[in-house]
């Protein structure tokens, strides 16, 4: 599962986040710097001793206290949470998936001029189960991608904007199918204007598709074989490879 830290190692946010709270969490915590504030966002799932549920932490640094936000307080799971920050006005979004009859991807935003959280915005459909949020900053939109179960049996990875205005809802597209049945590890990338998925697409395999601005549409995708390395190793080729054309 990915992590990703902002300025501070891990060993420091967790250091942070684990003294405040002895508590269990579902997944690791998310973290990144906001360039507009220099603090350090963290999401997590702490267990509430009933459920698991999603928090938010900002540590402004120089021994500034905490501020701690809890965004979920129902009695369903809430797991894989991440954290995402406009790097032009600070705003953070904060992803994760409910663990439900039908599984769902949420999103609350945190508006920086103002301090306030929007209220949480369902992002999937509620015809099919989805999972595990990966979040992306292209420059200008916040976007998502995320397992959804296919119609058969299989995994679709599937990618949008993020939406947290009341607006009408935008149908995420679907970038890739798989038949594999554990975890995807699906990833959304963006860096020098190209946007990107990957995910696991099998014990060999990683696949991947790439987002074209211009027809505003998603590449048929593509792998990349990792049996002689590693998943990591395939990713920085699939990198390279975007970045390049």
């Amino acid at each position: 599962m990915r992590k990703r830290w902002g300025s501070v190692g891990l060993s420091a946010v967790l250091a942070v986040v684990g003294t405040v709270f002895a508590t269990t969490t579902a997944d690791p915590p998310d973290s990144r710097s906001n360039g507009i504030t220099g603090a350090i966002e963290t999401a997590d799932t702490p267990w509430s001793g009933t459920n698991y549920n999603v928090r938010h932490v900002i540590n402004p640094g120089n021994g500034n206290s905490l501020l701690i936000t809890m965004l979920t307080s129902d009695t369903l799971n809430n797991l894989g949470a991440r954290v995402l920050i406009n790097p032009v006005n600070g705003d953070s979004w904060v992803a994760w998936w409910r663990d439900d009859a039908v599984d769902q991807i949420v999103v609350r935003r945190h508006l920086n001029a103002t301090g306030t959280w929007t209220a949480a915005r369902v992002q999937s459909t509620s015809l099919e189960g989805s999972r595990r949020p990966s979040v992306a900053f292209d420059g200008v939109r916040p976007w998502m991608a995320y397992e959804a179960d296919a119609a058969g049996g299989g995994t679709r990875l599937e990618a949008k904007v993020i939406e947290d205005d009341p607006a009408p809802f935008v149908t995420a597209k679907i970038v890739g199918t798989t038949s594999n049945t554990g975890t995807t590890d699906v990833l959304i990338q963006a860096e020098s204007g190209r946007l990107w998925v990957s995910w696991v697409d099998s014990s060999t395999q990683v696949g991947w598709s790439r987002y074209d601005y211009g027809t505003a549409t998603w590449g048929t995708p593509a792998y990349e074989s990792y049996a002689s390395d590693s998943v990591a190793a395939a990713r920085g080729r699939i990198r390279s490879t975007v970045l390049a054309s």
